[in-house]
C-alpha cells in the first residue's frame, strides 16, 4: 500500500460533505470520501471468443460522453482466469492514466480493445 505523504493527500478529490455543523461525529461516521484520480481502473467484460486474444499489457482506448472528442488510452492490467457460465463472458481490468484529472468514479465509458496494429502503406 503506498503511503499517503502530504503532498500526494492533497492531490486527492474529495466528495460531498453531508454532516452540518455541530454535529456528533464517532470514528465510524463517514465525513467524506477521498478518490485517487491519478489513475483510474476501468471494468468491462468479453465474450468468451476473444479469451484467448486477451493479456495484460494490451492496450485499451475509451471514450466517455462527457468528453466525446477525446479518447482516452491505458493497457489492460487483470484478465479473469475464467469464463462466466450464466454470460459466456469474462472480465478484463485496464488503468488509465488520469492527470489531468478529467475521469471520475462511476461514469460510462466506450471501450475499445486493441488486438493488433500494422502500418499502412
Amino acid at each position: 500500500m503506498t503511503p499517503y505523504t502530504p503532498d500526494r493527500y492533497f492531490r486527492l478529490a474529495s466528495g460531498s460533505v453531508d454532516i452540518d455543523a455541530g454535529a456528533y461525529l464517532t470514528p465510524s461516521t463517514t465525513v467524506t470520501r477521498l478518490s485517487d484520480l491519478s489513475v483510474v481502473q476501468v471494468d468491462l467484460s468479453l465474450p468468451e471468443r476473444y479469451f484467448e486474444r486477451v493479456a495484460p499489457g494490451q492496450t485499451v482506448e475509451l471514450t466517455v460522453p462527457a468528453y466525446p472528442e477525446t479518447d482516452f488510452t491505458g493497457e489492460v492490467t487483470v484478465r479473469d482466469g475464467a469464463v462466466a457460465p450464466g454470460s459466456r463472458s469474462f472480465d478484463v481490468r485496464a488503468e488509465i492514466a488520469n492527470a489531468d484529472r478529467r475521469l471520475v468514479g462511476g461514469m460510462f465509458a466506450e471501450t475499445r480493445l486493441v488486438f493488433d496494429t500494422y502500418e499502412g502503406l
